[in-house]
């Protein structure tokens, strides 16, 4: 799990990308109440598969402290030996495989949707990944301040009990 805040910035710069017009309110005006509640969500996987056959991890910076960590956990989780495997994540001659964009860079192009034919928007895209992309360390900026404070708040609780029924207690507001 992303903390819900990075990871609504992140769907909404997808969104942009796949030619969504709207601002960024109107996205979050959007999400459902449940929307984005991972505590919900894991409860849901649960109930439908058994809590023995879900695994929840959290993916941030600070849990997954190489580009190839998450691929680790997976081959890790299903047995594989790493000694087979080259991990890679296509991060190959110093491109990235799915860069995050800078806000004016989402914006503009949330302006030009509207213009863009469908036809001409994958090369659209892959000319902007190729010229203008943020840095992958960096977190997006796209929120204010007040709107991120908020809807931190809205998952603090859940977040907390997430924290403590499948990170072994540790008391977090963030997954």
């Amino acid at each position: 799990f992303r903390r819900q805040d990075d990871f609504i910035e992140s769907m909404y710069t997808q969104r942009i990308k796949q030619g969504y017009t709207g601002t960024l309110g109107d996205y979050l005006d959007s999400i459902p109440d449940g929307g984005f509640n991972w505590l919900t969500l894991t409860h849901a996987y649960e109930d439908m598969l058994g809590k023995e056959n879900v695994v929840a991890k959290r993916y941030g910076k600070t849990y997954l402290p190489t580009r190839d960590s998450i691929l680790k956990d997976i081959v890790e989780f299903l047995e594989i030996s790493h000694s087979r495997l080259e991990f890679s994540t296509g991060n190959k001659h110093g491109t990235i495989s799915n860069p995050g964009w800078p806000k004016d860079v989402v914006e503009l192009t949330r302006e030009l949707n509207a213009y863009i034919p469908r036809e001409q928007r994958r090369s659209y895209i892959r000319g902007i990944e190729r010229l203008a992309h943020k840095d992958p360390d960096e977190r997006y900026k796209l929120l204010r301040h007040q709107e991120r404070t908020a809807l931190m708040e809205k998952f603090r609780a859940p977040n907390r009990r997430l924290a403590i029924e499948r990170f072994k207690g540790i008391d977090s507001v963030h997954c």
